[in-house]
């Protein structure tokens, strides 16, 4: 939540300088401005929990892929048909279901692990067949 507040505050701290260095009041909406800023650095990083991927389940030709949020809450394990995974310059693209997901190599220490689990390809999409 730091990086999206200190994004945000920045402007609203430029904004109090030009109006202190005006002389003008800038309490009432510096603390409104403020507190606005905390409401969505809060609301950003809930919406980014709950899309980043932290674990990956593969059993056979099905996949189930979790969020922090999930992962927190406990949340039951959903599976997916695990559809396709094709190997990209940065890591990963995974298309399990009707969602696609990437898998970024830095992200991953055992990116090595889930590439072998997961057996990717770079045939053209025709070229491969579905296992459903």
């Amino acid at each position: 939540m730091a990086r999206p507040t200190g994004y945000l505050m920045l402007p609203v701290m430029v904004v109090a300088l030009m109006q202190a260095l005006q002389g003008a009041p800038l309490f009432p909406e510096l603390y409104a401005a403020a507190g606005a800023v905390l409401v969505v650095a809060s609301s950003w990083t809930h919406f980014q929990l709950g899309r980043t991927v932290v674990e990956i389940r593969i059993r056979g030709h099905q996949i189930a892929m979790r969020s922090a949020l999930d992962v927190v809450h406990e949340r039951p394990i959903t599976w997916h048909p695990l559809l396709r995974a094709k190997q990209q310059r940065d890591g990963l693209h995974i298309y399990a279901g009707d969602h696609t997901f990437r898998i970024h190599r830095v992200d991953w220490p055992a990116y090595s692990r889930i590439q072998n689990a997961l057996q990717p390809d770079d045939a053209p999409e025709q070229a491969r067949s579905c296992p459903y």
